[in-house]
């Protein structure tokens, strides 16, 4: 998955992740940064998304609204632009056993959708319903983790120590895909698919972005890129307005920093010159270089340099 930060602002971002061997995984994250996201999912895996706040967050031409569910099947590529402040939780696990909570909960699967993305707002009872669901897991997952008991409601309390976290952690993840699978009936019925035109700028957006990083280490004038494209400016400039809210040239830079900065972190970067580096990935103006860096990711590029491959 590339994951292209676009802007930043002056907050802090929370991310807390739970994972198990059985291939279940948990996300819950508050973003505050502007961020281009591109590439595929898990196979064999089914993963869920709640929109606590969308904040002008799209996913594959679907604007996501607070309150909504997503569904991404196995396998999908994923291509979205995530606005600062959009907060979900997202739970991905083994499509057996998404089916296998579908059963129990409803006593029938639902698998329609299972080529594309598709995102329906849920009505607002099951959305509190759902999010009561998932704070209790949350709740009780940090508690497993620590090597305490769960809720006194969970089927994990009262679990013994060896051996027993993983069933303790599998169990709580069950009883949240059971208040997911209740409301999947409703769901395939209302889901939102991308629609047409959203899907077009897409498009437009993919063929400019696979034309840019083709010659992201050359100098690009957007003029350039719209005749490369058989495309006006205006048209390229609304599909990326859309798509990941910012210009054509505003992406163009922003990706040149990202790759910059991975360029920093590598092994064997300490024995280059940041202005070397700089110059390798198109940056051709040193000044404006380091200021627009510093607002992006907080850091000089020095600092990036200096620190190696330390993770932010």
């Amino acid at each position: 998955m590339q994951i292209d930060r676009l802007a930043s602002i002056d907050a802090v971002s929370r991310l807390e992740q739970f994972q198990d061997a059985a291939g279940w995984g948990l996300d819950v994250a508050d973003l505050r940064f502007k961020l281009r996201v591109e590439g595929p999912m898990v196979p064999a895996c089914i993963a869920l998304v709640l929109v606590r706040k969308a904040n002008g967050t799209s996913v594959c031409g679907i604007p996501l609204e607070d309150g909504m569910l997503m569904a991404i099947p196995a396998g999908a590529t994923l291509e979205g632009g995530v606005m600062p402040g959009f907060s979900y939780a997202g739970i991905t696990v083994p499509v057996r056993q998404w089916l296998a909570a579908q059963l129990v909960e409803n006593g029938a699967t639902a698998e329609a959708f299972a080529d594309r993305i598709v995102a329906h707002r849920l009505p607002a009872g099951r959305f509190v319903e759902i999010e009561g669901s998932l704070d209790r897991a949350i709740a009780d997952l940090r508690t497993v983790a620590s090597g305490g008991e769960a809720s006194a409601g969970s089927s994990a309390a009262g679990s013994s120590a060896a051996g027993s976290s993983a069933a303790g952690s599998s169990a709580i993840v069950g009883r949240y895909l059971a208040s997911l699978a209740g409301a999947y009936a409703e769901f395939v019925k209302e889901a939102r698919p991308g629609f047409r035109a959203a899907h077009n700028h897409i498009r437009d957006v993919h063929r400019a972005q696979d034309w840019i990083h083709a010659h992201i280490d050359e100098e690009i004038r957007i003029t350039q890129l719209c005749e490369a494209l058989g495309t006006s400016r205006r048209r390229l400039e609304y599909a990326f307005r859309r798509t990941l809210d910012v210009s054509p040239q505003a992406f163009i830079t922003a990706l040149r920093l990202n790759r910059v900065r991975e360029a920093l972190k590598a092994r064997g970067a300490k024995h280059l010159s940041v202005t070397q580096i700089a110059f390798d990935h198109g940056i051709t103006h040193l000044g404006r270089f380091a200021a627009s860096y510093r607002r992006l990711f907080g850091e000089l590029p020095s600092q990036t340099q200096n620190s190696g491959r330390r993770v932010t």
